[in-house]
């Protein structure tokens, strides 16, 4: 797909499309910028879900087991050594906790992004070669006949 459009951009002639590849390139140069500061931030970042949990304790005496009443906490899920592991939040760490996961979030997505810029980039520089590829190659048999028409040689028949 991306191919077929390229190529569709490759066999226009107008001299637009240059300029437009241009300021695409500069435009996505800019977002990768923007994408790089996330990276560069020096905070830690914690691969987890912090989430709220309502939950039974399991003991028979507690309210819980014979009413509607479930105990309420905050739980962070994530993998260690391939296995997923669960924990419980005490109150006074959930703030950092909770920065940690968006962090990571955010990480992420910028890496997403990333990559996304990166495939536009590198779409574009194609689209860029391409086109001038062909100018230099019209310039090229510009040049040739004009070398040869002054030093009076005839071109051979085009085509054959």
């Amino acid at each position: 797909m991306i191919m077929i459009y390229l190529l569709q951009i490759a066999t226009r002639r107008h001299p637009m499309d240059l300029s437009r590849s241009r300021r695409k390139l500069l435009d996505r140069l800019q977002q990768l910028a923007t994408l790089t500061e996330v990276a560069l931030a020096r905070s830690p970042l914690f691969p987890a879900s912090l989430y709220h949990l309502k939950s039974r304790c399991g003991k028979p005496q507690c309210k819980c087991a014979k009413t509607s009443y479930r105990h309420e906490q905050w739980c962070v899920s994530f993998l260690e050594d391939g296995a997923s592991r669960t924990r419980t939040v005490p109150p006074g760490l959930r703030a950092e906790v909770r920065k940690m996961t968006e962090d990571y979030r955010q990480f992420r997505q910028a890496e997403r992004g990333l990559r996304h810029i990166l495939d536009e980039l590198i779409a574009e520089m194609e689209k860029m070669r391409e086109v001038r590829c062909k100018a230099g190659r019209r310039r090229y048999e510009r040049m040739v006949r004009q070398h040869q028409e002054a030093q009076g040689v005839r071109s051979p028949p085009q085509g054959g």
